[in-house]
């Protein structure tokens, strides 16, 4: 953070794909070289999958390492790019499974998208 005329300013962007790849190789060490097994690989009980959505934080379960709800809840878009006009999502969404769509899973959809199921996580510069 840093001061100009006595205002503090920050930076804010959608998370990078490799911010969320650092967050869950954080959570489970050996994600990055694909021999990772419990939650990223299967998230279920340790995200919500309930059918609704939940407010962020809701349940400590859901949180691995102090990072809330990195599964299940909504999916959320980053800036990672499938193509020219397709955009990246991550981690499930409320109304999927845990084992079939875990923290590390990925889907993409036109960059416009938008419903109940899908949100965003912001990465913060300070």
């Amino acid at each position: 953070m840093y001061k100009s005329d006595g205002i503090h300013k920050v930076t804010s962007t959608l998370c990078y794909g490799v911010q969320r790849d650092a967050a869950l190789n954080f959570i489970a060490p050996n994600y990055e070289s694909g021999n990772s097994t419990g939650y990223v690989k299967d998230s279920a009980g340790k995200g919500n999958y309930s059918g609704n959505i939940a407010i962020t934080g809701s349940k400590i379960a859901y949180q691995q390492k102090h990072i809330y709800d990195i599964a299940g809840n909504v999916w959320e878009w980053t800036m990672e790019a499938y193509d020219n006009n397709l955009r990246v999502y991550r981690g499930g969404s409320y109304n999927g499974d845990g084992s079939e769509n875990p923290a590390s899973c990925r889907g993409n959809d036109i960059s416009e998208r938008i419903g109940y199921s899908i949100g965003l996580r912001i990465a913060l510069y300070l």
